[in-house]
């Protein structure tokens, strides 16, 4: 009697731990991130990244077509590469606070430490929500815990 009251219990705790996991992969799937990255090739391999947890993602290469994005699509989490040719990332944060932007905001750049640093020092000074300095190359781990950090 006591091993069928064990592999009861048992099987309710999967059931549980199943449904936990269950609750906490769709509470992923109404993330949408948006990766702004003048590099085609990483925002791809970024999209396939967030595919893999289940998180719908675009990408934009250039500012205008992603302020475009942010204000239509409404994103819940922004990657944002500093160095880009046509503009640097402390104006796009500069943008992003003026929209009054509310997405939870990773920068990323192949730039050191330091420089990741004090551009997220700004992006809060400017009262936006950076919760990530992601270097590159992105990790999927890395990626993984910005977006389950968020929720």
């Amino acid at each position: 009697m006591n091993s069928l009251t064990s592999d009861n219990s048992l099987r309710n705790s999967a059931v549980v731990d199943a449904l936990i996991y269950r609750n906490n992969d769709m509470k992923q799937q109404n993330h949408r991130l948006l990766i702004l990255d003048d590099d085609t090739s990483i925002g791809q391999s970024m999209i396939l990244m967030a595919e893999h947890f289940d998180v719908e993602a675009q990408c934009a290469c250039e500012p205008v077509a992603f302020f475009e994005i942010v204000r239509h699509w409404l994103p819940t989490h922004i990657i944002l590469d500093l160095l880009m040719p046509n503009t640097d990332g402390i104006t796009v944060l500069n943008q992003l606070a003026a929209e009054h932007c509310d997405a939870q905001i990773a920068i990323s750049s192949g730039m050191c430490g330091r420089d990741l640093s004090d551009a997220k020092k700004i992006a809060v000074e400017l009262g936006l929500s950076v919760t990530a300095v992601l270097p590159k190359p992105v990790r999927l781990t890395d990626l993984k815990s910005f977006l389950v950090s968020c929720s």
